[in-house]
């Protein structure tokens, strides 16, 4: 995971894809992504886990975790080839599962970070970060690795074009619930 840092997003997707990992550590990453992305929510959050049934909620969610979210990975890996497959990529349905969940996983640290930074923030008063800016952080470096990894895998020349167009994406839809 520490090469994905050193040597970015693109080399490491590229020594992953290489790999020709088996389906099951695939999967691990995808549910080893989802599971701490879902322990960095209910942590974040405990006014959301409150009352009687409190150990119930968490459990609940660390179970929709493990097993819903990976299914949605899933499902976002399929729509991401159909898409870049109708812009000229070349990568494979496993290829670009592959480059998905590694991604994802990849990504965990800076989850963890994040998480650390917004409960510091909370407990020490800085006014200075904006509420859920070290999360808007982490999901921009999770953005960069998805995006370094899909050109990666379906071999386009550059990833800053669908970096620029999913942060593009991302604000209009932003903007629109602001609406």
């Amino acid at each position: 995971m520490a090469e994905a840092y050193r040597a970015g997003p693109r080399a490491s997707a590229a020594r992953e894809l290489a790999s020709d990992a088996p389906e099951s550590r695939i999967l691990a990453y995808g549910v080893g992504a989802c599971m701490v992305q879902g322990l960095v929510t209910a942590a974040g959050d405990p006014e959301k886990f409150g009352g009687e049934d409190a150990a119930g909620q968490v459990a609940g969610a660390i179970v929709a975790s493990v097993f819903f979210a990976p299914l949605f990975l899933y499902g976002v890996a399929a729509l991401l080839r159909i898409v870049l497959r109708a812009v000229g990529g070349t990568g494979g349905w496993k290829a670009t599962r592959h480059v998905v969940f590694w991604a994802s996983f990849a990504a965990t640290p800076v989850y963890l970070l994040a998480a650390v930074v917004e409960a510091w923030r909370g407990a020490a008063g800085l006014t200075a970060i904006p509420p859920g800016a070290a999360g808007l952080a982490a999901g921009a470096v999770a953005l960069w690795f998805w995006c370094g990894g899909l050109a990666e895998a379906h071999g386009f020349r550059r990833a800053w074009p669908g970096f620029a167009l999913a942060v593009a994406v991302g604000a209009l839809l932003s903007l629109g619930g602001a609406v």
